[in-house]
């Protein structure tokens, strides 16, 4: 059964969602997933996984953008019938993971900060916002910081 065998690894810095990236791509590579396959619907993916429909639902976007898997509208997400060439697409999501890893370590810092001087999360959510909105501090109402 697909998705059968996935742990959590509550120990990872890897985020659940690009942990269960990496294991659709490891059951694709290893051909117990296989091309043209029907994936299981995301409340599905969510129980057989012990995961929020939210986390697979990311899970499956940032597949379906490395062309690893296809989204047939209402008919369902399926393996991509090039996944064979499963190398290139799984390189390129990895590296995605890299790189959000290495923001979240950037980050980090910027929201100990906040929340040391009282800011609450979501707070420094609409912060974030604000600034990726106007990609400049001072039109997002900072002022000189």
């Amino acid at each position: 059964m697909i998705l059968n065998g996935f742990r959590i690894d509550y120990k990872s810095v890897v985020s659940f969602s690009d942990q269960l990236v990496d294991f659709i791509i490891e059951q694709i590579r290893l051909g117990n997933i296989k091309p043209g396959e029907k994936m299981p619907t995301m409340r599905e993916a969510a129980l057989r996984t012990n995961l929020g429909i939210v986390t697979v639902n990311n899970a499956y976007q940032k597949l379906i953008q490395n062309s690893i898997l296809e989204s047939h509208g209402r008919h369902g997400v399926y393996v991509a019938e090039n996944s064979h060439d499963i190398e290139e697409s799984a390189q390129e999501a990895i590296e995605l993971s890299q790189v959000e890893m290495e923001f979240v370590e950037l980050l980090r810092p910027a929201i100990e900060f906040g929340k040391q001087k009282g800011i609450d999360t979501e707070r420094l959510i609409e912060i974030v916002k604000m600034i990726e909105k106007s990609n400049n501090l001072e039109s997002a109402g900072f002022g000189n910081i």
